[in-house]
């Protein structure tokens, strides 16, 4: 019975800011009762499907940053020398399918060196930037820094480090407690990475005890690429979330997500209606049916109220109400919710909404 219980770990790489996520998936059997997670007030109907079988082996997930695979050092621009100019040139790429430069725009920086910025930009190449299993167009920001090194020698370098970049990731093997438990949900990790990019300490910031361990265990034995700073290897932090969810309860709808760049600054938080956030899910995890509440026949609604991140990703989630037997499968398959992100005359702000889960039982 326990080898039917193996699934999959599925890595699923996301930042928080500057994170990665991990996606850790287990195929358990048919389950006839039904939890539906649902943003409306109708009740859920029972679903039958088949004995399932242990998922096969598993996949890394889509890319969560963008990574050049070939640079191209700008030249210092003769005019900026004689000059003894200065600065920092950030531009906005546009990156093919095939991870060329299709297109750069200018952000800021002054017009004498951005021109050897976009020159040396256009040679860059990097690898094919994955979505829903396909090479997808992308675009980042790149910042180029100009300065004089001692001496009067010149020297122009791409700009230090913009993300925390894993270079060896480990997936977290699913609990066997929390299979037999029919349990989901996520834990996220802060992490401190040394200047050598070996993992120094882990932070635990929430998570079900009982996936807690499996997530630690794992992030121990990432590696990561040196962050960059000043031209100077540094220790750097980021937070990193463990989805645990089987794979039968896994739902992505609509077309792959592409990024959207997000402006710190904005701190806007708007409420939406539960039927807007609805229409804007993508990644939707059911809940399992917890076996006490099942033999109890408990049935019911939970009601959360939940804070979705600029880049769609469940911040908070509030219990409003809802029998105590179902809060825990609720909020441990919401939580590894995804929605594209809400725009605010065209920019991405923080929402707060509504979600509600019913359970039934035939």
């Amino acid at each position: 019975m326990i080898r039917r219980f193996l699934g999959i770990v599925l890595c699923y790489c996301a930042l928080c800011a500057l994170g990665v996520s991990q996606v850790n998936s287990f195929q358990p059997p048919g389950d006839k009762s039904n939890s539906t997670p649902t943003q409306s007030s109708e009740p859920a109907k029972e679903q039958n499907s088949p004995l399932s079988a242990p998922a096969p082996a598993s996949t890394p997930g889509d890319s969560t940053y963008v990574e050049p695979i070939k640079k191209q050092k700008a030249d210092y621009p003769p005019k900026a020398e004689e000059d003894r100019l200065e600065g920092e040139v950030r531009v906005k790429v546009v990156i093919s399918q095939a991870g060329d430069v299709e297109k750069v725009d200018v952000l800021k920086g002054d017009p004498i060196l951005a021109e050897a910025a976009v020159d040396a930009v256009k040679k860059w190449k990097f690898k094919p930037f994955i979505r829903g299993g396909k090479a997808v167009k992308i675009s980042t920001e790149i910042p180029f820094n100009f300065s004089f090194a001692d001496k009067g020698k010149n020297t122009a370098t791409p700009g230090d480090s913009t993300h925390v970049e894993p270079i060896k990731t480990q997936r977290a093997d699913y609990p066997l407690k929390a299979q037999q438990g029919r349990l989901q949900g996520e834990v996220r990790v802060k992490v401190l990475v040394s200047e050598a990019g070996d993992v120094e300490s882990v932070e635990v910031l929430y998570g079900d005890p009982i996936f807690v361990e499996a997530a630690v265990d794992a992030v121990k034995k990432w590696k990561f690429k040196p962050f960059i700073r000043g031209g100077k290897a540094v220790k750097i932090s980021t937070e990193i979330p463990f989805d645990f969810a089987f794979t039968d309860r896994v739902k992505d709808t609509g077309p792959p997500l592409t990024p959207v760049a997000t402006d710190n600054q904005n701190t806007t938080k708007v409420k939406i209606a539960s039927g807007v956030s609805a229409g804007l899910l993508i990644h939707r995890v059911t809940p399992m049916y917890p076996e006490s509440a099942r033999w109890n026949h408990v049935q019911g609604k939970v009601i959360l109220q939940a804070t979705i991140s600029k880049d769609g990703r469940i911040e908070n989630l509030i219990v409003i109400s809802g029998p105590k037997d179902l809060i825990q499968a609720a909020v441990g398959a919401v939580q590894q919710w995804r929605y594209k992100p809400y725009l605010l005359e065209g920019k991405p702000v923080e929402v707060e909404t509504k979600i509600e889960v019913n359970f039934t039982l035939s």
